[in-house]
């Protein structure tokens, strides 16, 4: 069995398990959510985890791949850093590489008003805090491509106003779903 079957099986494990001992909500869920990344943190190797779920890609070029759908199962706010920081790891080694930019490829299936409203702090302080390089992530961003975006990416885009750097909206390139 590779890795990603995996992890894929442990989640579906644990959240399984969790949800047999314990009613899920339908409303406010927000804790409910974050108490279930929070035990299947405590059960799998986070930084291999990581490593299969937020890349660059193989050729080592300023690529880099992250997907929703797969990191969704492990954010709460004790790993908000942890991912940013791993994120800010990729990026700087793209940049020491001798690339001025990157390019973030990031699939967002399933993203919804109410996600983006449970981890909104996650996205302010990524975009909102200093890495250790000269610039801003935003100003190393070359393009960001989004894949599968859903139908309410409007409103999630009027939910992010406040929190995102205006600049960095002027860099997002939807991708529709037959090319990606």
């Amino acid at each position: 069995m590779d890795i990603s079957n995996n992890f894929s099986n442990i989640i579906n494990d644990i959240t399984t398990q969790y949800y047999n001992n314990n009613t899920k909500k339908n409303i406010f869920k927000q804790n409910q959510k974050y108490e279930l990344a929070e035990i299947i943190v405590q059960k799998i190797d986070l930084q291999a985890f990581l490593n299969q779920n937020i890349y660059r890609d193989a050729s080592k070029s300023n690529h880099i791949f992250l997907s929703y759908p797969n990191i969704k199962p492990i954010l709460c706010p004790s790993t908000y850093k942890i991912v940013i920081d791993f994120l800010d790891n990729i990026i700087i080694q793209v940049i020491n590489d001798g690339f001025n930019t990157f390019y973030a490829h990031v699939d967002i299936f399933s993203v919804t008003p109410s996600s983006i409203s449970r981890f909104k702090n996650l996205i302010s302080i990524f975009m909102n805090s200093s890495m250790s390089l000269p610039n801003s992530r935003v100003d190393y961003l070359n393009t960001f491509f989004i894949y599968n975006a859903p139908s309410s990416i409007k409103t999630i885009n009027t939910m992010l106003k406040a929190v995102i750097n205006p600049s960095f909206f002027k860099k997002i390139q939807y991708v529709p779903s037959s090319s990606s």
